[in-house]
């Protein structure tokens, strides 16, 4: 149990005599982590120490149920002790010193642990750069301060003023990273953002790439073989620049790093090596190349130093100087749709015309380099419309004539098509006499009544009750060709139950002369 009291302590008088005091200070007693009684020294008031002391004891006991606490919302004058607790009793010591740290503490740390997995300067400080902006906008200075509420309202307000889906996405996953690594190094039990989830970014594509058609690509290298020296580089030079990106899909980092030993021209196939520091995924790359650009390739590096430097260019004129060639060509930068054509563009052209080209997906991907088949397919893979257009050939032509209409229709229809065969039997001319029709009264004919009346009463043996049988009742209307044929008034007029009333009429035979109609049966 806690116990808080003043201390006291005995002084000696000059008459040799004995005095006790109280301290002014109060005093904590409270049970450790190991169950050992211990002291804590508090201040002078009152409150403000029984405040202290039951923050200690509640933040003790959360320890003993392994919850993880965050020194930082303790008072400061029991905190060291908390802390002291933990680390001698070996109860999460790490996590609470991690959580009574500042953020900026850690980022410094996650920052040199990116930095020696091998990741390049530029994407560490582009990712930290991200990660304090959203500590900083949503004021967040301890792990226990960083919401998930707090950073979606941060990116929803930043895209408010003009920040584009994609680089949210890339700001969500960025934080992200950075609590997954507090987790995985133990500074911390759970990751607070791992709820946010990334926006569609093609709702709102701003540079969204094309690939160049054979015709644009032709007229490009053609005009820039032509061309003066721009950014340093030649005609001829930035000629092998862009055909190494839409030939060999290197990237631009992987072309500015290509020395002379990088290329060996005695194998078959030729082939250009990537170094892994220059590598996207950090591993040694080994592509073949087709044997025109080798050639020109190894007629450009045969008098260079094997350490030289290929291609002397600037981190920031690739964009300028095809930019610029592309202006020369008459090839537009942008296009109706809105999709640009950069120098990276040049690699999606080369994938996609590796997927136009029939190539396997798989081989696709381990051109392309790439981790997953749906970044080459998705990605990369372009279509326009007109192969969509010739792939809609394959479906059925509608709007052919069929060689001979349908005669033959079913029984109950309402148009004037032919039913059954073209002729009519004499007997069943003579039924569909203008006596037995006569006038429909209620939908229903004088044969109707007649039939139906018969069939119910059960006087023939084959008239039975239809309704009984479960047959369904029709209406038939006969054509008015046929009744013109057979000699009566050509209205409309419906007939139910033709057969039943076909049966009543008496016995067929089959016609003896080939001239004659089939009867019907019975």
């Amino acid at each position: 149990m806690a116990r808080l009291f003043r201390s006291t302590y005995t002084t000696k008088n000059g008459d040799n005599t004995r005095s006790q005091h109280q301290t002014t200070k109060w005093y904590g007693e409270y049970v450790d982590l190991l169950d050992r009684t211990k002291r804590v020294a508090l201040s002078t008031n009152r409150d403000s120490s029984r405040r202290a002391l039951d923050s200690l004891v509640d933040a003790l006991q959360q320890a003993r149920s392994r919850v993880t606490v965050n020194p930082a919302g303790l008072p400061p004058i029991v905190r060291k002790t908390f802390l002291k607790a933990l680390r001698e009793s070996g109860h999460q010591g790490a996590m609470a010193e991690s959580a009574a740290k500042p953020l900026a503490n850690h980022v410094d740390d996650w920052r040199r642990a990116v930095l020696a997995k091998g990741a390049t300067d530029k994407y560490v400080d582009l990712s930290v750069q991200r990660v304090e902006a959203i500590l900083t906008g949503t004021k967040a200075i301890y792990w226990n301060e960083v919401d998930p509420n707090k950073v979606a309202e941060y990116l929803a307000e930043r895209r408010e003023h003009g920040l584009s889906i994609e680089s949210s996405n890339h700001y969500t996953r960025r934080i992200k990273q950075f609590c997954r690594w507090m987790v995985k190094t133990q500074r911390a039990t759970v990751n607070p953002l791992e709820c946010l989830t990334l926006l569609n970014a093609r709702t709102d594509r701003r540079h969204d790439r094309r690939p160049l058609t054979t015709e644009e690509l032709t007229v490009l290298l053609r005009t820039t073989a032509e061309c003066r020296t721009r950014h340093g580089l030649s005609g001829a030079d930035r000629v092998l620049v862009y055909r190494l990106a839409v030939e060999a899909g290197l990237r631009a980092t992987e072309i500015r790093s290509l020395m002379p030993r990088s290329f060996t021209f005695d194998a078959k196939p030729c082939t250009v090596t990537v170094s892994a520091a220059y590598s996207k995924h950090r591993r040694e790359d080994v592509l073949p190349l087709r044997q025109p650009l080798a050639d020109l390739m190894q007629g450009r590096t045969r008098s260079m130093d094997q350490n030289e430097k290929v291609f002397g260019m600037a981190k920031d004129h690739l964009s300028r100087m095809i930019k610029a060639d592309l202006r020369d060509s008459g090839i537009p930068y942008r296009d109706d749709a809105g999709r640009v054509a950069d120098f990276h563009s040049l690699r999606h052209t080369f994938i996609t015309n590796l997927a136009r080209g029939g190539v396997h997906p798989k081989i696709a991907q381990a051109l392309a380099r790439h981790s997953t088949i749906t970044l080459t397919m998705d990605r990369y893979s372009h279509t326009v419309i007109g192969e969509q257009a010739e792939a809609l050939n394959a479906l059925p032509n509608l709007d052919e004539q069929p060689d001979q209409p349908a005669t033959n229709r079913a029984v109950g229809t309402y148009d004037d098509s032919p039913i059954g065969p073209a002729e009519i039997s004499a007997e069943y001319s003579a039924f569909f006499s203008a006596e037995q029709v006569g006038s429909a009264r209620h939908g229903l004919s004088s044969v109707d009544t007649t039939t139906s009346s018969k069939s119910t009463h059960g006087q023939d043996r084959n008239g039975r009750n239809a309704r009984k049988l479960g047959v369904k009742r029709r209406r038939v209307t006969p054509p008015d060709t046929e009744r013109e044929w057979m000699g009566i008034e050509p209205t409309r007029r419906c007939v139910n139950n033709a057969s039943t009333a076909l049966k009543a009429a008496g016995p067929t035979r089959r016609p003896d002369t080939p001239g004659e109609s089939p009867p019907i049966r019975r």
